[in-house]
């Protein structure tokens, strides 16, 4: 929002271009993929019925061998990695009894 409002008072583009592998960063400094934290919205869902956990992963699901071995080994110690991983996912079930 800040980089629109300054673009439409003074007309100014931003001063970065797009790099290959490169995090999309507001001018907040906020990375934009990361506009909520993944272990936090887990604790979100434990709150209303949910067993949750987050988990840091290296990349895609379906790629190499080796980078589902660093994936596994990477989940395994989530709460460490998880603000340097650079993707994650969240995984929620329903409890029976609609609690943790």
């Amino acid at each position: 929002m800040v980089a629109a409002r300054e673009h439409e008072q003074t007309g100014a583009l931003p001063n970065s271009t797009y790099r290959r592998r490169q995090v999309a960063v507001a001018p907040t400094a906020t990375a934009m993929e990361r506009l909520f934290s993944p272990t936090a919205l887990a604790r979100t869902l434990g709150r209303h019925g949910f067993s949750a956990r987050a988990y840091g992963l290296l990349g895609r699901r379906g790629g190499a061998s080796s980078l589902r071995t660093a994936n596994r080994v990477l989940s395994s110690m989530s709460p460490v990695t998880i603000p340097f991983a650079p993707s994650f996912r969240v995984i929620a079930r329903r409890t029976p009894d609609g609690s943790r």
